[in-house]
């Protein structure tokens, strides 16, 4: 039978593990890809398209989409932050109609 102290000392083992322990299912690193379709506003962005900065991210992954019209499909099948810095709205059509 364990003393008291054993399982103190079993119970600290484990949760310093836990804070000690990298986490796989957390992002080291992420990344922030950066889109603009006509380079003007952001003319340093590697893509034109959102959909190859979604194809290209790493879950966790930040997209950042500057000022500009974009016509696209999209899927997304991972988690991302997408934000473009500016107050803007997104429509997109699904059912025949358009939604905000």
């Amino acid at each position: 039978m364990k003393t008291k102290l054993e399982r103190l000392f079993t119970l600290a083992v484990i949760l310093a593990s836990a804070l000690i322990w990298p986490n796989p299912a957390l992002p080291a690193h992420r990344t922030r890809l950066v889109v603009d379709d006509d380079k003007v506003e952001c003319p340093n962005a590697a893509f034109s398209h959102i959909q190859d900065a979604v194809d290209a991210a790493s879950p966790g992954d930040e997209i950042h989409i500057c000022k500009g019209t974009y016509a696209e499909q999209l899927t997304i099948r991972k988690p991302l932050d997408i934000d473009s810095g500016y107050h803007w709205r997104i429509h997109f059509w699904t059912d025949r109609r358009w939604h905000q």
